[in-house]
């Protein structure tokens, strides 16, 4: 029993330098192209602000929101 709990720590351990060398050649995109944002008054008293979305990506929506001033 511990040897097989060794040896399955030693492979984790040697899991590890590949794993990080994978995430670091990878780069994210700029969230401007990703998360591309528009708006257009369709009235008086109304704005429409819609988010087009990148596939693969999301946006949670409780942590989304749209304030505006009183101008």
């Amino acid at each position: 029993m511990r040897l097989r709990r060794w040896l399955a720590g030693l492979a984790l351990l040697l899991a590890l330098p590949a794993t990080s060398a994978v995430a670091q050649d990878f780069e994210l995109p700029p969230v401007d192209e990703v998360f591309v944002l528009s708006a257009q008054a369709t009235a008086p008293d109304r704005i429409e602000v819609r988010w087009r979305i990148a596939d693969g990506y999301y946006l949670y929506r409780h942590r989304t929101s749209v304030k505006a001033d009183a101008a």
